[in-house]
């Protein structure tokens, strides 16, 4: 007669190829989820410095638009407080404590209420204003750390009184 075992897992060998599994299991999440994180906090990174780029290019347009509007200064249209709010729909206020950014698909970022609140606020400050230079940062931020905010410093010249 011959012996017949029954070939069966052990219960410590099944748990081990548990442990195995599940640690393969933990090292493959750790890997992706960093990546994945960062790869958030870059694509915030990168609008925010495209909306603090803008704020930048919108006071700009308002600064040209006057040197060729005849009777009006270099500053009109640029609120003379420390700060302010601006966008391309021409919304434009001295506001430090608002500065929320909506979105519409068909409208792009602004502060009109009329889209989507997003995480991005911006606001306007003004450093230095004398007759020659206009000088101010655009600060976009998105949240409550140091690091969730791009700061862009720009100076603007009176250079129309200064041609021959």
């Amino acid at each position: 007669m011959k012996n017949r075992h029954k070939k069966a897992f052990s219960i410590i060998e099944v748990l081990v190829a548990f442990f195995i599994l599940t640690a393969g299991i933990l090292v493959i999440y750790s890997t992706t989820r960093l990546p994945l994180r960062h790869a958030s906090e870059a694509r915030y990174k990168i609008t925010a410095f495209y909306l603090a780029h803008e704020g930048i290019e919108l006071t700009r347009n308002i600064r040209d638009n006057n040197f060729y509007t005849e009777g009006v200064g270099w500053l009109n249209n640029i609120p003379t407080s420390n700060c302010f709010i601006i966008d391309y729909l021409g919304n434009s206020e001295a506001d430090c404590d608002q500065g929320s950014l909506y979105f519409n698909s068909g409208t792009g970022y602004s502060h009109n209420d009329t889209g989507d609140e997003t995480k991005f606020k911006r606001v306007i400050e003004i450093l230095e204003s004398t007759d020659d230079i206009f000088s101010i940062t655009s600060t976009v931020s998105w949240g409550d750390k140091e690091n969730e905010k791009i700061v862009i410093y720009q100076d603007f010249h009176n250079y129309m009184d200064k041609q021959i």
